[in-house]
């Protein structure tokens, strides 16, 4: 089972990490280490929106959102090589990429938080999602 939650500073070590096996990939291709593998997690954990997905009490799954005036801004998304599969990260959906399926999972729950708060109170639902990891009712 997957679970979605905001990140603390102990999933830190894990988020960069989770970085570098996701970007590595690239490194040879741009000649340089992406943006994402030098990031200072801690520092982003504080100021931005940063979820993980969790698998088996091990984060598989990151996801940095800015807060802008008006929207949102996806900083970056990485999933684990590990990750034991993209229908677990989606709930069960097909989806065409674990990345996706994140994507799709974490943004649906901030929008309804950041929605919420540009009206000036967070909406039942919206605290449901983001403390529950779930999308239940």
């Amino acid at each position: 089972m997957t679970i979605i939650r905001p990140a603390v500073q102990s999933d830190v070590a894990a988020l960069s990490e989770l970085a570098r096996a996701a970007y590595v990939g690239y490194v040879e291709r741009m000649g340089r280490e992406p943006a994402p593998m030098q990031a200072d997690y801690a520092a982003l954990v504080e100021t931005r929106t940063v979820w993980v997905a969790e698998q088996a009490n091990l984060v598989v799954g990151l996801l940095v959102l800015e807060v802008r005036s008006g929207h949102l801004l996806l900083d970056n998304i990485a999933v684990s090589p590990n990750a034991r599969s993209v229908r677990a990260i989606s709930g069960g959906r097909r989806t065409p990429s674990s990345a996706t399926a994140l994507t799709t999972k974490v943004t649906a729950s901030t929008h309804e938080r950041f929605t919420a708060r540009q009206r000036g109170s967070r909406s039942r639902r919206a605290h449901q999602i983001c403390c529950s990891g779930g999308d239940s009712a």
